[in-house]
């Protein structure tokens, strides 16, 4: 019996034991000072490699089993690369569509690409400028290089086929050499010097030069040793004969083709805008001082422009040939503006019916501009004073009262 009760006094205590609360495990509510906590655990000692190899630094991506292949690295800014051609490879909507602006395309080495972009006239040169080796020289004419522009073409394009090495070098360092640092596809100044040498260049250099000895332009031919000689022991008989062979040279279609051409282009694209802030009418000194402004050598102007109106403009003069003639070296840009300015020129010569009369030049213009109003006819403001300045059938002069009359030249 003292077993018995023994055994069942220790299953009680278990059984308490059991149901016994964890002090800690209270809320604060239920703890009080005196409360027993529980202690903590002490860190036992280690040789501190654990965290080194711990699984948290360890990437589950690279475990394999035993004997398995390793897979390749992962590239990152491949990836990327990839998902942004995923995106780029969605339908967008037609609305949100960016266009890409086209390059700019051209057909020859002096077309214009727009109004505001012009090519330079070296790029029209011949080869023969260049003082090239023969082999180069040869090697340029077997594969149609006559030309400075079919150069930087080819360079940029990179197709010179059937050159050597050596010649490429020469060819490209002498053709930059001579072009210099000018902007070549964007000139913002004419070289008449190059447009003659555009003209002379697979022509006769000893009748070309006898030619041009008479505008100052011999310095633009490229004289062989031997060529030098032979000038030097010719009688001025033999000269006159080269130099008339050199006039019928450059006299030919092929040549005054080409100087209309390029002077069209030049003249368009330097004196439209000009010409549209003054009215659409210009003198010819102001044209000329133009081409002045705009040349590269200001020197050569006079000597180049003498040179074609000797050569092709015989029977009248050349800028004729450009602009709308209206009046005694007077032009105008287009019709309509000829037809304003001959309607203005001629109501206003009615004015004169005697011989020294003269006008007031404001009041004149006031009553010109009035007249033309009761006809439902008018003009932008300043149109009829530009007319009556610059027209050569009128004369305005400032007297002692300081103002200024107008009267019939």
């Amino acid at each position: 019996m003292a077993f018995l009760q023994k055994l069942k006094s220790m299953m009680t205590i278990e059984e308490n034991s059991n149901l016994a609360v964890d002090p800690n495990s209270l809320p604060k509510l239920y703890q009080s000072e005196n409360s027993a906590k529980v202690p903590e655990e002490v860190p036992v000692y280690n040789s501190g490699f654990e965290n080194i190899y711990a699984l948290k630094n360890i990437d589950v991506k690279t475990i394999r089993k035993i004997g398995e292949r390793p897979a390749a690295p992962i590239d990152n800014k491949q990836s990327e690369k990839n998902n942004f051609k995923k995106e780029e490879n969605k339908k967008v909507p037609v609305c949100y569509q960016k266009k890409e602006k086209q390059p700019k395309k051209f057909n020859s080495t002096l077309d214009l690409y727009d109004d505001n972009i012009m090519t330079a006239l070296v790029l029209e040169e011949p080869i023969s400028q260049l003082n090239l080796s023969g082999q180069a020289s040869k090697s340029c004419l077997d594969n149609d290089i006559n030309i400075i522009g079919d150069i930087f073409r080819m360079e940029k394009e990179d197709s010179f086929e059937g050159i050597a090495c050596g010649h490429i070098d020469e060819i490209v360092q002498k053709s930059h050499g001579y072009t210099g640092d000018i902007d070549l596809y964007n000139v913002r100044e004419v070289d008449f010097e190059s447009l003659v040498k555009c003209l002379i260049g697979d022509l006769d250099p000893l009748a070309i030069y006898c030619f041009l000895k008479g505008y100052s332009l011999e310095g633009l031919v490229r004289l062989t040793n031997e060529n030098i000689a032979q000038f030097k022991v010719m009688k001025s008989e033999d000269i006159s004969r080269l130099s008339e062979k050199g006039c019928k040279l450059l006299r030919q279609t092929s040549k005054r083709d080409f100087v209309e051409k390029h002077c069209s282009k030049i003249f368009h694209f330097f004196f439209r805008g000009w010409m549209m802030s003054r009215y659409c009418v210009a003198s010819y000194d102001d044209i000329i001082e133009r081409l002045v402004r705009v040349s590269l050598n200001a020197k050569v102007v006079f000597k180049v422009m003498d040179l074609i109106q000797a050569l092709y403009y015989e029977e009248s003069n050349y800028l004729a040939n450009f602009f709308n003639e209206v009046d005694s070296y007077t032009y105008t840009w287009d019709n309509e503006s000829a037809r304003r300015y001959k309607l203005v020129s001629k109501r206003a010569d009615t004015y004169f019916y005697n011989y020294g009369l003269r006008y007031d030049l404001h009041s004149f213009i006031k009553m010109l501009s009035a007249e033309f109003a009761r006809g439902w006819l008018g003009f932008e403001e300043g149109f009829v004073e530009h007319v009556l300045k610059i027209s050569p059938a009128f004369r305005i002069r400032k007297a002692e009262d300081q103002k200024l009359y107008i009267s019939r030249a």
